[in-house]
């Protein structure tokens, strides 16, 4: 899911505000948006991905109906998710602080438009392989029982025959509430296919599975040489980044002894007037 101002052609666009819009890619190739080559460039094995993202009274965004409830349906197949507008509109607002918050993520009372009546934001994401096992462990450690990830759209989802099965799908449901108390702190209603749960619950589950990039903040690390390093570091094996780091303490420890060496002969060599005089003699 990317924000940006401005995006040209798309092959599914849906209105949610008067000033911004979503635009849906599906595996559309590189320099052009035609739907008659979609069937050659699709791919058969099946993807996790975001089915769709709703919002009640959320930081005044109102739909082009002008009501304050929002909601998105990004397609049944996994695909490329721009969302236009102009400057202000809350595209980042969108893609950023309301999936934070869905994932158990710093809310404050400045997302709350209306303090009289409550706030939510919801997501569901369809789980396949690998993201299906993962969180179906993580729903273990909390003592939460995995089949609730195949007891909605049962259309669709497909319970494992076994441990292996790569063709199993299922649906991962996230809600928060957020409700203003008597003081600033915003309280939080949180569950999880309809199943309460606490925050850090919440956090604990739903949070490893997005990632949030900005924009500013990667292009400010892309320019250090440091960063960039830290970057491709992450690709390489453990094995060989301690074998560096070995090296690069020896070369250290080797280039102190080369100084000190250095410094001690210098010390030896009489100066240049001491060589004279001994020369005269």
């Amino acid at each position: 899911v990317a924000s940006t101002n401005s995006l040209r052609c798309g092959r599914l666009r849906t209105e949610f505000s008067a000033r911004c819009a979503v635009r849906l890619w599906s595996d559309v190739p590189v320099g052009g948006c035609d739907d008659s080559d979609h069937k050659y460039y699709s791919s058969s094995k099946q993807k996790s991905h975001i089915v769709s993202v709703k919002s009640h009274n959320i930081a005044g965004i109102v739909n082009d109906k002008g009501n304050c409830d929002i909601e998105i349906d990004f397609g049944s197949t996994a695909c490329l998710v721009c969302v236009t507008g102009e400057s202000g509109s809350g595209k980042s607002l969108l893609v950023s602080k309301a999936l934070d918050v869905v994932t158990g993520g710093k809310a404050t009372n400045t997302l709350v438009q209306d303090p009289d009546k409550e706030s939510w934001v919801e997501l569901i994401v369809r789980l396949c392989e690998p993201h299906l096992s993962i969180v179906s462990r993580r729903l273990q450690q909390f003592g939460i029982d995995p089949l609730i990830l195949y007891h909605q759209h049962t259309e669709d989802t497909t319970h494992p025959a076994g441990d292996d099965n790569e063709d199993a799908v299922g649906y991962l449901h996230l809600q928060r509430t957020l409700v203003s108390g008597s003081s600033t702190k915003l309280k939080s209603n949180c569950r999880i296919n309809e199943k309460y749960v606490s925050l850090k619950t919440l956090r604990e589950i739903a949070s490893p599975l997005f990632t949030t990039v900005d924009v500013g903040v990667a292009a400010g690390a892309l320019a250090r040489p440091a960063s960039r390093l830290a970057m491709l570091d992450i690709g390489v094996e453990d094995s060989i980044k301690q074998q560096c780091m070995k090296s690069r303490n020896a070369y250290k420890e080797a280039t102190k002894i080369r100084k000190k060496i250095k410094k001690e002969l210098e010390s030896r060599i009489l100066p240049s007037s001491m060589q004279g005089n001994a020369y005269g003699s």
